[in-house]
């Protein structure tokens, strides 16, 4: 029985999407260690950023095309890309690897099936933590196990993102900044405090013209913090003085230390510093948040070439796949559409391709798929409907005129 059987994978390198998980095998080979997954994403920042880079690499379309000798025609066929997985659609399996890669810096994935060429038709992503690479003198000797069991190196996808020279796996950001996460829980579980205790640090209570014993001081004091926690009004005799030290939310320093973790949380991953509730660089106004968009689809641009290049190697040849990153910045309408004039203008897209972006269908019998630009179009349409006009052209005496044809 091999490894293939307590997978549940079929023996034979045949379509089938069914798989079960050995969730029983042994524990993994290493710990996340201190800061692990869950404990990251407990901290907002590292959630945002990795929720936003994730979301937009996900909902971008992605779409397969085949290099037909210097042009590339879309596949209309269904692909791998359909249905990746048994286990979620096309989005969830996008999303998966994106996060994977955000905070492990690596993303496995096992081919569970092949069609009759050897191509995978599916692939589901493994725990990254249950994950482990014994690295040989060469790629080719590397081993790869999976909660202990050995996985054949040809049946293990595997992206890495922070790559290394000389290294099979990725940086891990979230082992990396290990401290800068843990400081940013510190802080979090420290204005959690603060709220949980009314916001109210330690006061003094002073009586001036007795001598209190420590019981009698004791019994005041815990008046004194039950009343406090209440909120009720606390009685007592004219000789008492209370002088609460009270501290402004905004000048506490740990309000300070989270809007700094949160800032560099968004420099690790290269995002707007206001979309992790970071101290934002200027203020956003309706000018800037277009170029607001355009920060976040450069960042999103290297995710997207980083899997363009990793999926080349799942499809025959010739195939690519491409995410449409235009499909990302939005502007206001009329701005969209003065855009589409341009491009139709001077040929960049044809109609069907700014009706996709539209989410509308394209055109009938192919009317849409023309990417002559309209001057050209207009110069040949007026050619071609301007009538020719046949005129008399005076002749020498005693010969017959000839026509003349004049456009």
């Amino acid at each position: 029985m091999g490894w293939r059987s307590w997978l549940g994978i079929p023996e034979k390198k045949v379509e089938g999407r069914a798989v079960q998980w050995p969730f029983d095998v042994g524990p993994p080979r290493y710990a996340l260690g201190t800061t692990d997954q869950n404990t990251a994403l407990s901290l907002h920042a590292v959630f945002a950023a990795s929720r936003l880079l994730a979301d937009s690499v996900a909902c971008l379309p992605l779409h397969v095309y085949r290099d037909a000798g210097g042009r590339r025609e879309k596949v209309a066929a269904s692909t791998f890309f359909d249905r990746p997985s048994a286990y979620g659609t096309q989005f969830d399996w996008v999303y998966q690897c994106m996060t994977s890669l955000l905070l492990h810096g690596n993303s496995f994935g096992l081919v569970v099936s092949r069609d009759g060429y050897g191509y995978p038709t599916a692939i589901e992503w493994l725990r990254p933590d249950h994950v482990s690479c014994e690295e040989g003198d060469t790629i080719y000797s590397t081993k790869w196990r999976y909660n202990g069991r050995e996985v054949p190196r040809e049946d293990m996808f595997h992206i890495r993102a922070y790559a290394l020279p000389g290294c099979i796996l990725g940086v891990s950001p979230i082992r990396q900044f290990a401290s800068t996460i843990s400081s940013g829980l510190a802080a979090n579980d420290y204005g959690n405090t603060w709220y949980a205790n009314g916001g109210f640090p330690p006061g003094t209570f002073k009586n001036t013209q007795m001598t209190i014993s420590p019981e009698s001081a004791d019994e005041i004091k815990a008046r004194l913090a039950r009343s406090i926690s209440s909120r009720t009004p606390l009685v007592y005799g004219q000789d008492w003085d209370y002088t609460p030290v009270s501290v402004p939310p905004e000048e506490a320093q740990f309000l300070e230390s989270m809007k700094l973790t949160a800032s560099q949380i968004a420099a690790i991953y290269d995002v707007p510093a206001e979309r992790v509730a970071g101290e934002p660089g200027g203020s956003l106004t309706y000018a800037t948040q277009e170029q607001d968009q355009i920060r976040l689809a450069l960042t999103t641009q290297k995710w997207c070439t980083r899997l363009e290049h990793a999926f080349f190697g799942l499809l025959p040849q010739r195939q690519y796949v491409r995410f449409n990153l235009d499909a990302m910045i939005r502007t206001d309408i009329k701005t969209r559409h003065e855009v589409y004039k341009i491009d139709r203008e001077i040929g960049i897209k044809n109609v069907d391709e700014m009706r996709e972006l539209e989410d509308l269908p394209p055109l009938p019998n192919g009317e849409g798929k023309d990417y002559t630009p309209l001057q050209a179009q207009v110069a040949v349409t007026t050619a071609e409907a301007q009538p020719r006009r046949a005129l008399t052209e005076d002749a020498p005496d005693g010969q017959p005129s000839r026509p003349r044809l004049v456009s």
